[in-house]
């Protein structure tokens, strides 16, 4: 079986540790899970000082959250949450921290001995817990690394790097007797009116980072680029080609091309193609 956390860091060994009905021990399996690969990465801007914030102050996360009761037991209850520290039957609006406490119906209204559901959803990254740092901080403690590997500042933030961040999820569970989760929702009934049971589970969700370029820097190295580059046998246009286009731009160009009728002439067929949109 499983064990009921899967991080391996002190404090949520001893937060685990502590339940608040351990001698019943009604719960035989509590998990959470990431629900497949995050490609989604979350980009950081940066100035000429270093990396400042996210494009975005949210980002979708999903994750596979499973409970199991031991024979004679159902489920009456399931939280996500980012604090280990957290109880159980704490208000969501006492914490810093996000945390999504699941309808009664969404886990079978109290009939159900195992509960497993697949949850989506969009946080702001201020309400998560993130271990070794935020991406704002990943990316900035990726530019003193280059810095240090001899790369200057400037140099550093001019290009995009990537990194990974992780944000720490935690999953509570509530065990009763048969009776007791279907008569209501264990969160509005509170826990000093039933006899219950919780267990927790911890996972850290990695998500992919881009640590933007500045935008100072990122003009200057596209124009050294774009110098490099005629530098590098880029023919300048010919005289007929600029006259005709600067005639083109004009209704007196127009009138030339067009024999003095004011009508553009007709566009050759198969010399028009249409722009490829940029990929997403």
């Amino acid at each position: 079986m499983k064990p009921l956390f899967t991080t391996s860091f002190a404090a949520l060994a001893i937060a685990l540790s502590v339940n608040s009905a351990s001698a019943r021990d009604w719960l035989e399996r509590v998990e959470i899970l990431n629900d497949g690969i995050d490609t989604k990465a979350i980009s950081v801007r940066a100035k000429s000082n270093g990396y400042t914030a996210t494009t975005h102050p949210r980002h979708l996360f999903k994750l596979t959250i499973h409970a199991k009761t031991k024979s004679g037991k159902r489920i009456a209850g399931m939280k996500i949450g980012t604090d280990i520290a957290t109880s159980v039957h704490e208000s969501d609006h006492n914490s810093l921290q996000w945390t999504y406490q699941l309808p009664h119906r969404d886990i079978g209204s109290g009939t159900k001995r195992t509960v497993t559901r697949h949850e989506k959803h969009t946080i702001r990254l201020n309400k998560l817990i993130w271990v070794a740092g935020n991406p704002v901080d990943r990316c900035n403690a990726l530019l003193q690394k280059k810095m240090q590997q001899g790369m200057s500042k400037s140099a550093a933030l001019s290009k995009i790097w990537t990194t990974t961040a992780r944000a720490q999820f935690v999953l509570y569970a509530i065990a009763t007797g048969r009776k007791a989760a279907e008569a209501g929702n264990f969160w509005a009934s509170g826990p000093l009116k039933i006899k219950w049971d919780d267990a927790r589970d911890a996972t850290t969700y990695t998500v992919r980072v881009r640590c933007l370029a500045a935008p100072t820097h990122q003009n200057q190295v596209q124009n050294q680029n774009q110098g490099e580059q005629s530098s590098q046998g880029d023919k300048p246009a010919k005289p007929f080609k600029v006259l005709n286009g600067a005639l083109n731009a004009t209704g007196f160009g127009l009138g030339i091309a067009s024999g003095f009728k004011g009508q553009r002439p007709a566009r050759r067929p198969g010399t028009f193609k249409a722009r490829p949109l940029s990929a997403q």
